[in-house]
């Protein structure tokens, strides 16, 4: 993951400023949420004066009010990774694939995808109807029958693919 900057001033509207070393070109989701130290805490972007890397790698946010909020190291990238700048949709038929280990007879899991976003970081995610089925690694099965990995790795039909991953 790119290293995000130590300070970064968040004003509204984003549209055409630069963030993380991204130039933002369309308007971001206007919240930014924290699970874990932050107990659900949503805060409006537009409501944020500032927000700075702390000590252990936990971000510090403060709102035009003067509240301050901290979020976790994992929140903040989370965010980072989750939040477009822009997206697309997805052709029909496109889906997010996983191998079955533990299925005999060499089954898969899959999702639709139903659309492609750019993160704050540039890089290309893909938007799926389960919340759950995009983890760090993820294959998708492309309606032309490509498979392809996240690490660029690609393979001509899911057979192959499905031989490669199961062996």
């Amino acid at each position: 993951m790119a290293v995000a900057p130590s300070k970064l001033l968040l004003q509204r509207p984003l549209c055409g400023r630069r963030f993380g070393g991204i130039a933002i070109s369309q308007e971001v989701p206007t919240m930014l949420f924290t699970s874990s130290m932050g107990k659900g805490i949503a805060i409006p972007l537009s409501s944020i004066r500032s927000a700075e890397a702390v000590t252990g790698g936990d971000w510090q946010v403060v709102t035009k009010d003067g509240d301050t909020h901290v979020f976790s190291k994992i929140d903040w990238e989370l965010w980072l990774e989750t939040t477009p700048t822009s997206s697309w949709p997805a052709q029909p038929g496109t889906y997010l694939i996983a191998p079955e280990r533990e299925a005999n007879d060499r089954q898969f899991w899959k999702t639709a995808v139903v659309g492609w976003m750019i993160n704050l970081e540039g890089n290309v995610r893909p938007v799926v109807t389960d919340p759950d089925g995009l983890s760090k690694e993820w294959h998708v099965l492309h309606p032309d029958g490509r498979v392809e990995a996240s690490d660029g790795v690609s393979w001509d039909t899911v057979t192959e693919w499905r031989d490669a991953m199961l062996g």
